[in-house]
């Protein structure tokens, strides 16, 4: 919906279904990443469809640069 609203369509949100997003970023244990700040000069992958928008809103939050 995000999405197809940043092109233009006319649609408002006029219900949040969860309080937070079901979107979680993982890491191996034995990578040393122990929250957002240490994902700074690493590479992140996610899906695209939509599932793009919550770790790139994550990643500007934290000023870290996404390419």
């Amino acid at each position: 919906m995000l999405a197809t609203r940043e092109q233009g369509a006319p649609l408002v949100n006029i219900a949040q279904v969860f309080a937070f997003s079901g979107m979680r970023q993982l890491a191996f244990k034995t990578s040393g990443i122990q929250g957002v700040a240490d994902l700074r000069g690493r590479k992140v992958a996610v899906w695209f469809g939509g599932n793009e928008f919550p770790l790139l809103s994550t990643l500007e939050t934290y000023r870290i640069e996404s390419s």
